[in-house]
This record gives C-alpha cells, structure tokens and sequence, in this order.
C-alpha cells in the first residue's frame, strides 16, 4: 500500500480520486474511519512516537454525530476516530489536512464566528446557538443550521431535523465564488472578471493560515464588487465544489501526497 484514503464509502470524490491514483500506477487503498483505524500501529518511547504503517494518508472523514444514537456505537467509533485521528497526526509521512491538537482538520472548526477570530476577520456578524427554534429569530434574515443533519435554510424556515440549531445573518449579493486550494495552487470556480479582486490569493493565505493543505473558501461577492464577505471554509469539501477543476485539484493532491 503507498496511499491510505479513508472516507466514506459512499463519498463520490474519494471514489473519483482513488481511481485517479490506481490509473497513475500506485497501490492506493480506500478505507472506513473504522477499518483505518485497524490497521496502525502507535509506539511510544523514549526516543518519540512512532507509527506503523508510515504510508501518506488522505482523510475525509466527517466530525463526529452531535446526537448520540447508541452509546456502545459511539463508544466503538470514538474510540476508532481518535486512534486515526493520533495515528494522521503522529506519522512521518504526508497527511492532507494534517490533525492538530484544535482539531481533525488542522485550526479549521465548524463555527463560522471563531474562524473569522483566527484570521483576525470582523465582518461584524453574529452566531447563535439554540436547543430549539427561536421564535425570536423568525423575522431576521438568518441562515440556520440543524447540527445534527448539517441541512441549512433561510429564516422563517427550519431545516430537517431535531436540532440544536447554528444561526447566522444571511447575505444577499450578487453572488458567491468558490476557491479550491491545495497547498500554494487555487482555482476559480467561475471565470468571472473580478477587477483585480485576487481571492485566490487570500484564499491560500486563509487556508495556510487554519494549517490546512485542501479546501474551498467560499466568498460572497456584490453586484458592484466594493463589498466581499467571506462566507465559510470548508476542509471537507464535496465534489460539487471542486467538480469545476477537479482535474488540476487531484493532480496537486497527489503531488502533494507522493512529496
């Protein structure tokens, strides 16, 4: 085995890229958070850490349910998570979205708001949690977030669900731009004339600066183009995002991989 991809068995861009692998000549496996996570070994000496395997890993394993379901279940996963979580961290070798003692994906956490206070961004907007739906918050122009599916609708509606609930303002503009980066390389989804607006530029530096290797940073961008917010970093994108340069994107992952 050269290359560990663990993911989701049903996730279409760790299918697609496993594919490119095999189809460059390398023995690439893909695996489950919990059938990674049998196969290493840690030790832990005098001399420092070490793991076995060392092979390059690619991750693409989501954070953990906020709901519990069955506590053996979550218990066993757990327990499979945080040996692949030691395990990416502690090898010698290339690790996309190396973990970090902040989290699975480098600095990067699901809260908007503390993004931004990494980045020393101020886009004067607020985050609010709740248990359950906030009548208060119907008239507002709000994005919201059911944290156990992920799903997001606009105020007054509320997505599928049982909750807890992530609000955040919305922003209505002329429109969104979603940068892909993998390492010191980014994209465009669009080819849209941004008048000297560079986000692949500031989308590295947000990406290097959350000690992230892959991601797409998504920007909301006015009509005019005087105003751009960034709207969310996401280490764990889908396909979707990246489809629109995902020849060049699995090119660079590889690379960056077999360094």
């Amino acid at each position: 085995m050269d290359l560990l991809i663990v993911a989701d068995p049903d996730d279409s861009l760790a299918v697609s890229f496993s594919e490119f692998v095999k189809s460059s000549g390398i023995n690439v496996a893909r695996l489950s958070l919990i059938e990674a996570s049998k196969i290493f070994t840690i030790e832990i000496n005098r001399c420092g850490t070490n793991v076995y395997p060392e092979v390059p890993q690619f991750i693409r394993i989501p954070s953990l349910p906020i709901q519990r379901k069955s506590f053996d279940s979550e218990f066993y996963y757990g327990e499979c998570f945080a040996t692949l979580w030691a395990t990416a961290a502690f090898t010698k070798s290339p690790v996309v979205n190396r973990p970090s003692t902040q989290g699975l994906f480098g600095n990067w956490t699901s809260s908007a708001l503390i993004t931004e206070n990494q980045l020393n961004i101020n886009t004067g907007r607020f985050e609010a949690f709740s248990r359950k739906p906030q009548a208060s918050f119907e008239n507002y122009g709000l994005w919201i977030q059911d944290l156990s599916t992920w799903l997001v609708e606009e105020s007054p509606n509320i997505p599928n669900g049982t909750g807890p609930y992530r609000y955040r303002p919305a922003i209505h503009s002329g429109g969104y731009e979603f940068v892909t980066v993998v390492g010191d390389s980014a994209w465009r989804a669009t080819s849209k004339n941004l008048e000297g607006i560079s986000l692949e530029a500031e989308s590295i530096a947000i990406i290097k600066k959350l000690n992230l290797t892959f991601g797409v940073v998504i920007w909301s961008i006015s009509s005019s183009l005087d105003e751009v917010f960034l709207v969310k970093v996401e280490p764990f994108p889908q396909m979707s995002l990246v489809q629109f340069n995902w020849s060049d994107v699995q090119k660079s992952l590889l690379k960056i991989l077999l360094t």
